[in-house]
């Protein structure tokens, strides 16, 4: 279990069961900025077909029901004859730009479920010039399920119109970020430095679901380990901690010993500090955990949490 060292309390109502925790943040995913919008090219409107999703949620299911049951697709077994190495390449929905391109992706795949429910595991990836929201996983444009999916989504449609006309198949896993999750597992930090107490590790991210399946949870840890492959390949010293009794994958960065932070005042060390200017955000889901400026005053608005330091567990 993570710990705070400082006190520490999240005032959204929203986040209002995480109250007392001194673990990693919980549950629930903080809805996106407003205004986050900023497709790339012309894919702009390609999910909003002139109605409310909100409003037409049963409608736009049912207008769905015959694609979900005849589109072929299988969202848990793609290119089943492969390794999980070997297959780099997705179909990619929709790309997005800007430096609300990670929101903007969120909020598309929020849609899913409604307008393209099988297509509901499509996953976030964001690279240095964007974010895109990615189908599926094959080892190449050959791959006889890469081809038939493609074909399956193009032809997926809402309202009379195409949902992903645009869709196509791209290489979206560095080859660098298959490596055994296992190496980069925070146990592994408190390994290397099994005296070092108390050590400290700057948490940046969690993934955590409310729902029991197995797939789910899957999800969330494949998620996490993305993401922690993702940090590694820009040369930051990432961790994954996987909590499967509270359902929530934990990413971290950097591990601290004592002078991490100041006992008598609660600030933290310069290099601490160097890192959050790197990492600014604490991000849940994927997306900014926003919280009250002034718990005691909500009329002052809200503002990004800050990452925060943890305790690495015990052996």
């Amino acid at each position: 279990m993570f710990r705070c060292p400082i006190s520490y309390r999240v005032s959204l109502p929203l986040f209002v069961v995480l109250l007392g925790l001194i673990s990693a943040l919980s549950a629930c995913e903080s809805p996106p900025k407003a205004g986050s919008s900023n497709a790339a090219s012309d894919q702009n409107d390609s999910l909003y077909l002139g109605q409310d999703w909100a409003d037409q949620a049963d409608a736009a299911a049912a207008d769905q029901q015959a694609n979900t049951n005849s589109s072929g697709l299988d969202p848990d077994t793609p290119s089943a004859d492969a390794s999980d190495s070997a297959r780099t390449w997705g179909i990619v929905l929709q790309t997005f730009t800007g430096d609300d391109s990670q929101y903007a992706a969120a909020n598309v795949k929020r849609q899913l479920p409604v307008v393209a429910p099988e297509l509901a595991n499509a996953q976030v990836k964001t690279t240095q010039v964007g974010s895109m929201l990615v189908w599926g996983a094959y080892t190449g444009p050959d791959d006889p399920h890469a081809r038939q999916d493609l074909k399956n989504i193009k032809s997926l449609t809402s309202k009379n119109r195409p949902i992903f006309p645009h869709a196509m198949l791209a290489k979206v896993v560095d080859p660098n970020m298959t490596a055994d999750p296992s190496t980069f597992n925070l146990m592994t930090a408190r390994k290397k430095y099994p005296k070092v107490d108390p050590l400290y590790t700057l948490q940046v991210a969690i993934w955590t679901t409310d729902d029991m399946s197995a797939n789910a949870l899957k999800r969330i840890q494949n998620e996490a380990n993305d993401y922690t492959r993702e940090l590694r390949t820009k040369k930051f010293e990432a961790y994954v901690y996987h909590d499967t009794d509270k359902r929530m994958s934990t990413v971290t960065v950097g591990v601290f010993g004592a002078n991490a932070i100041d006992a008598q005042s609660g600030l933290y060390s310069d290099e601490v500090e160097a890192l959050l200017k790197k990492f600014p955000e604490n991000l849940v889901n994927g997306l900014p955990l926003e919280e009250y400026k002034n718990p005691k005053h909500p009329e002052l608005g809200t503002q990004v949490q800050k990452p925060k330091l943890v305790l690495v567990p015990s052996m």
